[in-house]
């Protein structure tokens, strides 16, 4: 993809990310990034709260699975009520999206388990590994994970689907770099010259961010600007 954007629009790109998801919002308000590629959650509290704009989307629908070891005998979620949970960054959609399946089933996250935060792959590699009971990912992630991990891994229950990651620009970069870039993302498709991209990983096809997109996300939104305020 940075190579294909290098080329279509005639200038180097340079990745930088963070350490964690706190930091990256923090450096995304601030503007440090020219574009960001990031969860949806992250992507519609930046366009609500920081006016970022719209660049592309990936098509797939986004949605975490609870992962338990392939010899588990748990059979339920209430069945790991003080075991041990290997969580994503506390700020990670997947674990907002997991957080609320858990209390929707009477269960309290802070209370009723041992948690443990690091991030998706680590998660369930622990759990393959038999050193953590449960954890929950996300799907596409999932979907990505050699072989020699997910053959020990079992899919116990899945949360609600919510669109998949976005690109942003942010509020200040030029109308003209903002149309240039979100032309030259949309022509990144399976189809076009992100076959080999779109082939090697999970994640559908490329597409426009509608209002839609951004309304079905307006609770997770509300969670994270809750969680920012409290860290």
């Amino acid at each position: 993809m940075i190579a294909y954007l290098e080329q279509t629009l005639g200038r180097p790109v340079e990745i930088r990310s963070a350490p964690n998801f706190k930091v990256y919002i923090e450096r995304a308000i601030k503007g440090e990034y020219d574009i960001f590629h990031a969860a949806p959650h992250i992507s519609a509290y930046m366009e609500r709260e920081h006016q970022a704009q719209r660049v592309s989307s990936f098509t797939r629908k986004l949605k975490g699975h609870f992962v338990v070891h392939r010899n588990s005998p748990y059979q339920s979620l209430a069945d790991f009520k003080g075991k041990r949970f290997a969580y994503p960054d506390p700020l990670a959609v997947i674990t907002l999206l997991g957080e609320e399946m858990l209390l929707n089933e009477g269960l309290d996250p802070d209370r009723d388990f041992v948690r443990h935060f690091t991030t998706h792959n680590n998660a369930m590699i622990l759990v393959a590994k038999g050193e953590q009971d449960i954890t929950v990912v996300g799907i596409t992630i999932y979907d990505n994970m050699p072989e020699v991990v997910k053959k020990n891994l079992r899919v116990l229950k899945s949360t609600n689907s919510i669109p998949h990651m976005m690109f942003h620009a942010r509020k200040d970069l030029a109308k003209e770099d903002v149309e240039a870039l979100s032309a030259a993302m949309l022509a990144f498709t399976k189809e076009g010259p992100g076959n080999v991209f779109f082939s090697r990983v999970a994640f559908g096809d490329m597409e426009e961010i509608n209002d839609q997109k951004i309304k079905e996300l307006t609770r997770l939104a509300d969670l994270l600007k809750n969680k920012l305020g409290t860290q």
